[in-house]
C-alpha cells in the first residue's frame, strides 16, 4: 500500500522485512531483493551535505539555486556553495538569538530577525551589514516582498510592521494579534 501511494522510502522497511521472513529461500529471497533494489533506485538521493557545530534551525536556497543560507539555532548565518558544500562568506547575524534568515528575491540581499530586536539587511556578496532596523520586542522572523521593495517582520509584541528595504522607514504596523508572532 505504501508502495502504490509512492512512497518509495517508507516501502523499504517492509521489503527489508519480507526478505528477513523468506530468508534462505533462494528464489523468494531474489524477488525481494529485487524489488528493494527498485525502490531504492526511487528515492531521494543525498547530493551534498552540510555539517554545522551547532544546530541548524533553517535553511534556503539562493534564488539561483547555486547557494544555501545556513541559519544557526541562536548563533550565525552563512552561505554555502553548493556544489563544493563549502563556505563562502564568514558566519554573519548577531552572535547570539539569531531568529531567520531570507534571501531577497533577486538574491543580493538577506534579511535576519534577532532576538535582540533588530531586523538587518546584509549584502549577500559580502555579507556586509547595510541597514539595522529596530524593534520594541524580538523580532521573529523577516522576510523580503516578492519585488524586494518592502520587508515584513513577525515581532514578539504581537505585532507585524512593514519597512522600505532602502532606509527603513516604516510603512506599516499591522496588530494587535492575539499571540506573538513567529512566522
Amino acid at each position: 500500500r505504501v508502495l502504490e501511494e509512492g512512497d518509495y522510502t517508507g516501502a523499504l522497511p517492509y521489503f527489508v522485512e519480507a526478505l528477513r521472513l523468506d530468508e534462505g529461500n533462494g528464489a523468494r529471497e531474489k524477488t525481494h531483493r529485487a524489488r528493494f533494489k527498485a525502490a531504492l533506485d526511487q528515492c531521494p538521493k543525498i547530493v551534498q551535505m552540510f555539517f554545522q557545530k551547532d544546530q541548524v534551525s533553517q535553511v534556503e536556497f539562493s534564488p539561483k539555486g547555486d547557494r544555501l543560507l545556513i541559519c544557526g539555532w541562536f548563533g550565525q548565518a552563512q552561505l554555502f556553495d553548493i556544489q563544493s558544500g563549502k563556505a563562502v562568506s564568514i558566519p554573519f547575524g548577531p552572535q547570539q538569538g539569531l531568529e531567520t534568515a531570507s534571501f531577497s528575491p533577486d538574491g543580493r540581499f538577506i534579511v535576519t530577525a534577532s532576538e535582540d530586536g533588530t531586523a538587518a539587511i546584509w549584502d549577500a556578496a559580502t555579507t556586509a551589514e547595510i541597514l539595522r532596523i529596530s524593534h520594541p520586542d524580538r523580532a521573529m522572523n523577516a522576510r523580503f516582498s516578492p519585488d524586494g521593495q518592502l520587508v515584513v517582520t513577525a515581532c514578539n509584541d504581537k505585532k507585524a510592521r512593514i519597512f522600505h528595504a532602502s532606509n527603513g522607514q516604516l510603512k506599516l504596523v499591522l496588530g494587535d494579534h492575539t499571540d506573538a508572532l513567529n512566522d
